[in-house]
């Protein structure tokens, strides 16, 4: 269910804002493919700087035979590997199995800490994005 259901200017799960999600189904494929892009650029910026993907191949194929929802081949394969710890969390085992390398900084936590934060800090980038867009403040 998606969260702007119940209220959120942006939704925690695909982070698109309200009123996108509300008019999807009305968007023409450029539209569409213009909120995908805004929303891939805010990710690669960000998950640059947390994991790598050296082996994109490898990280497509388990993407693909996991169903990771939120995976499309058109996108950086940073995104995919968002996607796949934001699914499997510690259940995912060694990154490295899928292709992925974390940064440095990130060696150290948890696969279900990675996760929780990675879902946290996209979703803040989200919120920081509509009101960059829309010049509101968002309430709590």
């Amino acid at each position: 269910m998606c969260s702007t259901t119940y209220g959120d200017l942006v939704c925690r799960g695909c982070r698109r804002f309200s009123h996108e999600v509300r008019d999807w189904n009305r968007y023409e494929a450029h539209e569409k493919r213009a909120v995908l892009t805004r929303l891939e650029g805010l990710q690669v910026q960000f998950l640059s700087s947390v994991l790598s993907v050296p082996e994109p191949d490898r990280l497509w194929q388990a993407c693909q035979a996991l169903r990771v929802r939120g995976a499309r081949e058109e996108q950086d394969p940073r995104c995919w590997a968002a996607e796949l710890i934001r699914m499997g969390g510690d259940a995912l085992g060694r990154l490295e199995d899928y292709g992925i390398q974390r940064m440095p900084a990130y060696d150290g936590m948890a696969l279900a800490e990675l996760s929780e934060w990675l879902v946290k800090s996209l979703y803040s980038l989200a919120e920081a994005e509509y009101d960059r867009l829309h010049g509101v403040k968002l309430k709590f």
